[in-house]
């Protein structure tokens, strides 16, 4: 299973004075297991992490696609950011919103909210970072 991972290019000078690429791979988050569990950061489980975002505080925000929430990551932890984990369009706050296959997901103006896509909606759903309200452009709206 997937797990949440950094990429970056080293480049080493070689002996004959060429330069090598050398990638280099970070886990961020996640014990490679396709489950749920939130928790300490290497030791959480996702199933099907699809797109992240990183806030202005530096929190990472993770569209978890199986298990149909957003996840958030911060301080070396994992916690559910919004979402019930059940399948369904349940318009709530925080952990009470269902969601259809959250997606991709981008910053919002100023990082002050995320703006994600889920299954079955045409347009992009609001989240407020500060607040954990939830708006969805499709006539539903998370109070």
């Amino acid at each position: 299973m997937m797990v949440m991972t950094g990429l970056s290019c080293k480049r080493e000078k070689q002996p004959n004075g060429g330069v090598e690429k050398k990638w280099v791979v970070t886990t961020i988050a996640g014990e490679g297991t396709g489950a749920f569990e939130d928790g300490a950061a290497l030791s959480a489980k996702f199933s099907h992490p699809f797109d992240v975002v990183v806030a202005a505080d530096g929190a990472i925000y993770v569209t978890d696609l199986d298990n149909r929430r957003i996840r958030k990551i911060k301080d070396g932890q994992v916690s559910t950011f919004a979402g019930s984990g059940n399948r369904g369009i349940v318009n709530a706050a925080d952990l009470s919103a269902q969601f259809i296959s959250p997606y991709h997901i981008a910053p919002g103006p100023g990082r002050k909210s995320l703006h994600f896509r889920c299954g079955r909606c045409t347009n992009p759903e609001n989240i407020s970072i500060s607040k954990g309200v939830h708006i969805c452009r499709n006539k539903r709206t998370w109070i």
